[in-house]
């Protein structure tokens, strides 16, 4: 009597202070428990994630005809295998399927019950600061949306660029201008055209004028002055005086052009402010 070898391969890796080995029958690939048990039979081609590795936490990656899906440690099936790419993300599943006219992958979040709590729409998803960075591309521009660690929506997929910090988020839109909001999302400085660490602080610019805010996004210095020297000393504009036949008008800025009788520019620094007199 001739007898064949089942089990072709034992891989085995940990969750937590548990240990699972995938075990292979032929051409497919199931899981035992640190006891031997089969919890998993072996009726997929592949357990584990598309990128190759073996880490896993309570569910496995699972690829049948060639796609891949979610299933649970007791072999219940979380999701059907649709996916061409699956692989642990940050307490998540990021998944991603082929477009239907392009090579290009559409990337999604699945959570641990299989349910896709960010849409297949995006170029990528990255996590930077504990803030999930989606990008989309629109024709050949990069657009970016922010998502929190529970996968609601922070930031349109509106931007240029997007910068997390511990609390707050910088975002630059279309127009070059940068936007200040809050780690839950609430908008609190905008229209600012330059953005940058001084000292301890953020120095911003907005219309021209400098101004500092602390790093809760707090106005510390109004933005008023045409430069910030420290964070207690201040450079102010020259202060203009503008004179009609009846009426005196002051300003303080760099200068003043006059386009007409009721017209001016006020300039401030690389910036102006168009003034309407009455």
């Amino acid at each position: 009597m001739r007898y064949g070898l089942a089990i072709l391969a034992l891989l085995v890796y940990e969750i937590g202070a548990a240990q699972y080995a995938v075990f292979s029958v032929g051409q497919n690939e199931g899981v035992k428990d640190s006891l031997g048990h089969e919890i998993i039979p072996a009726a997929y081609e592949k357990i584990g994630w598309s990128s190759g590795e073996l880490t896993t936490h309570e569910q496995f990656g699972y690829r049948q005809d060639g796609k891949w899906g979610l299933l649970s440690s007791n072999n219940r099936r979380l999701t059907p295998p649709i996916y061409d790419k699956i692989e642990p993300f940050s307490g998540y599943y990021k998944v991603a399927v082929k477009g239907r006219f392009t090579n290009r992958y559409f990337y999604g979040l699945l959570n641990q019950c299989g349910d896709l709590v960010v849409n297949l729409d995006y170029f990528d998803i990255a996590l930077e600061d504990n803030i999930l960075i989606t990008t989309s591309l629109e024709g050949v521009i990069f657009r970016k949306g922010a998502f929190s660690l529970d996968a609601e929506r922070l930031l349109p997929q509106a931007y240029d660029h997007i910068e997390p910090t511990e609390n707050l988020l910088v975002a630059k839109n279309a127009a070059g201008l940068y936007e200040v909001y809050k780690s839950n999302g609430e908008l609190i400085h905008d229209n600012i055209e330059s953005i940058e660490h001084k000292w301890s602080y953020l120095g911003i610019t907005r219309h021209g004028r400098a101004g500092l805010i602390t790093w809760d996004g707090e106005q510390l210095v109004q933005t008023i002055y045409k430069d910030i020297l420290s964070a207690y000393e201040y450079l102010a504009f020259p202060e203009w005086t503008a004179h009609t036949t009846s009426e005196e008008y002051r300003f303080n800025c760099d200068s003043i052009s006059v386009l007409d009788a009721n017209h001016w520019l006020v300039h401030y620094n690389q910036s102006f402010d168009f003034y309407e007199k009455g």
